[in-house]
């Protein structure tokens, strides 16, 4: 079985595969080369992350205290109040522009789409699943793993 390559936290804009933000990673799993995902911690500043379209399914996990966002969509624009511990699910091939009043701390993974095909035949065989993004979601096993998933990259480097 081959190796499913994720280098990092990556968007198309203008037909170009990019890094999400243009200063590094606070925490990247770059090094340990997991495979099937990457995991970054980001600190993003407030303002406007322009429109884009994600390459592979990303989770956002917020870290820090409460900040005003909204994501602007083709469905219409979702604002409000991000939460410590709010998920944010865009899956690959979600477009949108996302604005933040402050900063906002993440422990971000983007995962290959292989991955998670793999893991729903395993599961269940023959099934599907449509992804949708997810704009304010709260689930205490996600973050618990997002969470260990972090500590685990702390321990390897």
């Amino acid at each position: 079985m081959r190796m499913m390559r994720v280098p990092s936290i990556e968007v198309v804009r203008n037909g170009r595969t990019i890094p999400l933000l243009p200063a590094p990673a606070v925490l990247s799993s770059r090094a340990v080369q997991w495979d099937g995902m990457a995991l970054a911690v980001l600190h993003i500043p407030p303002g406007e992350i322009a429109d884009h379209e994600h390459a592979t399914h990303a989770v956002h996990l917020i870290t820090n205290a409460s900040v005003r966002a909204a994501l602007v969509a083709g469905d219409g624009i979702h604002a409000g109040s991000l939460e410590p511990h709010t998920i944010m699910l865009m899956p690959r091939g979600s477009r949108h522009r996302f604005l933040a009043e402050g900063p906002i701390a993440t422990v971000s993974v983007t995962l290959h789409p292989e991955l998670l095909s793999r893991a729903l035949d395993e599961a269940t065989p023959s099934a599907a699943i449509e992804l949708t993004p997810q704009w304010n979601l709260t689930d205490p096993h996600v973050t618990s793993m997002l969470l260990a998933l972090r500590a685990d990259l702390v321990s390897c480097l």
